[in-house]
């Protein structure tokens, strides 16, 4: 390949040069092999298409991760001196972007791409274009990035959705979403999440529960909030004193000590501690008692 390289760049033998890369990309299945080498030529020759074609390639980063940022560059010097339109790039861009193989980072790539041109509504196009399209959160992540940075809420929102979606309404992706309905002070809908996870079964919903209870508690929704305190509490094991001690301090946070007072004795008329006997202090160590004697000097007295 270096030899290659030297031959276009060197010796202008472009024919011999194209031949060897075509060779070279059928041999190892790298159909997109030195693609800005091959750019290069053909625009050399004025297949100004045919280079569009292969500088793309290579900004995606289907050849070399090195080789993108120089793509990307050449790319935009052939549109500032007009020798192909922005429309001809981006129609080279969907091509490959709609093939079949495509993967989210290719859409990545494509979206730091118009990023960096400052093409930013032709960006934000892109997203709503290509959110369908891939089955992983790669590319719903980075849109969801962009829309917050740029300040698009409704392009943020879409791309939460898809993040949820594609992970099947993972709670970690539900709690982003809480979040986002909880900023814009939409408690109608982060409370329909909420319920949603709270009420997933698993012993491992105790993290649900944990967040459900400050969610509420932080949007004053006290009496919800008190009840998974204590229902936090009441399934905690081995930790049942401090989500106890949690719970009261919620009580009286919220000026209800008869609330606690009550539980106590609800506690108590059923026969049961509030805190699991294996909870508690351990019971002292039985000790032998043993006859006293005293030392031969004092008995002499």
């Amino acid at each position: 390949m270096a030899g290659c390289r030297h031959a276009v760049l060197d010796y202008y033998l472009p024919d011999q040069a194209k031949d060897t890369l075509r060779e070279s990309r059928e041999r190892l299945q790298r159909p997109y092999l030195h693609a800005v080498e091959m750019g290069y030529l053909f625009e050399n020759e004025g297949r100004l298409d045919d280079a569009v074609a292969e500088l793309v390639a290579a900004a995606l980063g289907l050849d070399e991760e090195a080789k993108k940022y120089e793509a990307a560059n050449r790319l935009r010097y052939l549109i500032q001196r007009g020798k192909v339109t922005t429309a001809r790039v981006d129609e080279a861009f969907w091509w490959l972007l709609r093939r079949t193989g495509s993967v989210s980072a290719d859409g990545v790539e494509y979206l730091q791409y118009l990023e960096n041109t400052g093409r930013i509504d032709a960006a934000k196009d892109a997203i709503r274009k290509l959110l369908p399209q891939y089955a992983d959160t790669t590319f719903a992540e980075r849109a969801y990035d962009f829309a917050v940075r740029y300040g698009d809420d409704a392009l943020a929102k879409a791309s939460l959705d898809r993040l949820v979606a594609i992970s099947g309404r993972d709670p970690a992706m539900l709690r982003r979403l809480v979040m986002y309905h909880e900023n814009r002070r939409e408690l109608n809908d982060a409370d329909k999440v909420v319920t949603e996870l709270a009420d997933a079964p698993g012993v491992a919903n105790q993290d649900n529960w944990q967040f459900a209870a400050d969610y509420y508690w932080r949007t004053e929704q006290r009496e919800r909030a008190l009840e998974y305190y204590r229902r936090l509490a009441e399934n905690a094991g081995a930790d049942a004193i401090s989500r106890w001690v949690v719970y009261a301090e919620r009580c009286l946070d919220d000026k209800r000590p008869r609330r606690l007072s009550r539980r106590c004795k609800k506690s108590a008329a059923a026969g049961r501690s509030m805190f699991p006997p294996s909870t508690l202090w351990p019971a002292p160590m039985p000790c032998k008692a043993t006859k006293r004697t005293w030392p031969s000097s004092i008995n002499r007295f």
